[in-house]
């Protein structure tokens, strides 16, 4: 655990200009993140973010002109807004916490290369393949993101879903030898295998023993996650999810 905060703390957390409080940037989440990162790979912080402020987020996702960086996947279902920081003072506001209180579980200066605003709607049952393909890791080593839930999240609306135990590097170490994470030709390629992970490789690990865990959580939600975890965006199957993710 760091023994001193790698950035000085605000001395007032309050937004003024925003009139708004973001809660999850204090000492005791700092010191629980520090605590829960190593050993589970992930922390929940309840009460985040006011849902008022939630609520203003996504009024602004929904009225964004978008630029050039904005990506659709899934048949159109989701909505991702790269650099949103650069968009709107609400996402910078989200953005710049993030970079602190990062520097502070790390103990060292971070700053999150980009900021995600992403909008989930309901996907067509009959479309197969865009529920396929979602399991993945992001990278082979540990990866930093913190999300923003701004909705309340359900089992049937596309929850971000992991597998608790599969940042750790003897498992990261299993899947390797298993030629799951790589493949020769990944040498030869920008794309890694573990990018898309076989469904049959996520059904042996699952069958193993480690189930896998839904964000099922309120607006306002902050997770912290080492995303070299098994994860995914479950597929949205009715209502809406939309949320903020800063990558470290």
């Amino acid at each position: 655990m760091n023994t001193h905060a790698a950035v000085p703390l605000p001395d007032n957390p309050n937004y003024n200009s925003l009139g708004f409080s973001p809660g999850f940037m204090n000492l005791d989440n700092i010191a629980k993140a520090e605590a829960a990162l190593p050993r589970e790979g992930y922390l929940i912080i309840e009460n985040g973010y006011h849902q008022d402020m939630c609520q203003e987020i996504i009024k602004v996702m929904d009225t964004l002109c978008p630029d050039k960086r904005v990506e659709r996947r899934y048949s159109g279902t989701e909505m991702r807004i790269w650099d949103a920081q650069k968009q709107h003072r609400l996402f910078e506001t989200f953005y710049q916490e993030c970079n602190l209180f990062a520097s502070n579980v790390m103990g060292h200066e971070m700053s999150a290369y980009t900021l995600l605003a992403i909008r989930n709607r309901a996907l067509d049952p009959s479309d197969l393949e865009s529920a396929k393909g979602r399991w993945h890791i992001d990278s082979f080593r540990k990866q930093l993101k913190i999300f923003l839930f701004l909705t309340d999240t359900t089992e049937s609306s596309g929850p971000f879903e992991f597998i608790p135990g599969t940042h750790v590097w003897n498992f990261k170490l299993s899947m390797l030898c298993k030629g799951a994470y790589f493949t020769p030709s990944d040498l030869f390629k920008t794309t890694r295998r573990y990018q898309h992970l076989d469904e049959a490789d996520i059904s042996k690990v699952l069958h193993s023993g480690r189930g896998s865990r839904p964000a099922i959580c309120k607006a306002g939600t902050v997770m912290v996650v080492n995303t070299s975890a098994i994860h995914r965006a479950r597929p949205c199957r009715e209502g809406s999810r939309y949320a903020l993710t800063a990558y470290f």
